[in-house]
Order: C-alpha cells, then sequence, then structure tokens
C-alpha cells in the first residue's frame, strides 16, 4: 500500500474515533450529536472510505435527529449487508466473519427502530421535504431519530469494529 494510501486510512480511523467519542459524549447538549453527523457525511464524501467506517458514519447518521434518517439506516443495512458478504467469501478458520455479522445485525436493528419512529412519527415532520427513497445511494445532507439505537448498540459495534480492524475491507 502506497505512503498516501496508508496515510488517508490513518486519517478515516482518526475520523472515526472522533464520530465515537462524540457519541458516547452524552452531555445532554445537541453540539457533540451534530458534530457527529458533520464529521460522518465528511468521511461519506470518501470513495476509498473501508466499508465498517461507513456502516459506522451511516449508523450515525441514523441514529440522529435529522430528516433523512431512514434512508441512512437502509443504507447502513446495505453497506453492511455487502462487507459480510465480502467477509464471508474471504471466510476461513483464521478469518471468521462475527464481526461483520454483528455490525450487520445491529444495522438492521437500527433500521427496525428508524422505520418504527417514521411511522409513529407520520414521517419525518412538517415543513420536512424529504422523500422515502433517497437519491444517490446516501451522500445526501441527512439523519436519524433514534439516538438511542447508537448508545445501546455502541458497545456491540465497537467489538464489531475491533473484532475486524486487522483487516480493512472496501
Amino acid at each position: 500500500m502506497a505512503d498516501s494510501e496508508n496515510n488517508e486510512l490513518r486519517m478515516f480511523y482518526a475520523l472515526h474515533d472522533r464520530v465515537c467519542m462524540m457519541e458516547l459524549a452524552d452531555s445532554g447538549d445537541e453540539e457533540p450529536g451534530a458534530q457527529a453527523d458533520e464529521i460522518a457525511r465528511e468521511l461519506l464524501t470518501h470513495a476509498q472510505l473501508p466499508l465498517k467506517i461507513r456502516i459506522r458514519a451511516c449508523r450515525v447518521l441514523a441514529c440522529s435527529s435529522a430528516p433523512g434518517y431512514l434512508e441512512w439506516a437502509r443504507e447502513c443495512v446495505r453497506v453492511a449487508q455487502i462487507a459480510y458478504d465480502n467477509a464471508a467469501r474471504k471466510s476461513t478458520a483464521e478469518r471468521p466473519v462475527d464481526g461483520e455479522a454483528m455490525l450487520l445485525e445491529i444495522a438492521k436493528e437500527v433500521l427496525q427502530e428508524a422505520e418504527a419512529d417514521f411511522d409513529r412519527l407520520g414521517g419525518y415532520g412538517e415543513g420536512d421535504d424529504e422523500d422515502e427513497e433517497g437519491d444517490d445511494g446516501g451522500d445526501e445532507e441527512t439523519a436519524s431519530g433514534s439516538g438511542e439505537a447508537a448508545k445501546v448498540n455502541d458497545a456491540e459495534a465497537a467489538q464489531a469494529d475491533s473484532a475486524g480492524k486487522d483487516r480493512t475491507s472496501s
């Protein structure tokens, strides 16, 4: 791997770690959540972003309070399924797919909660022009209404991330 690719990967992981820290910072203030959303959106603009970090960024947006959270939850499941399928193809006894399986399970739980919130609220609310279809695969500036899912599943996501941290999927 070239030096520039190594540096880019280090940057992705550093930004990812900042998102994790801000998610865990439950100060009752909206600023950490807004910063986490902003970082997640920035990460998603990079085409070479490793799948596990892309999943995490989608999950941050799927668990925030901005319109579009349902589309981000769907994108999270889609990308998690790709990561799981890639890992399953390469799987051996030494390289199980436990981390990817856990990320996929968490993504599906987040989607279920987002769908329930969307149904309960009757959409995104008044004045929000977001439609349920999304646009080009998740690069819109949106987020989610079930922040509890992020906090409940943070421990599992961190465990899944660390289970496969030595290998990167893209």
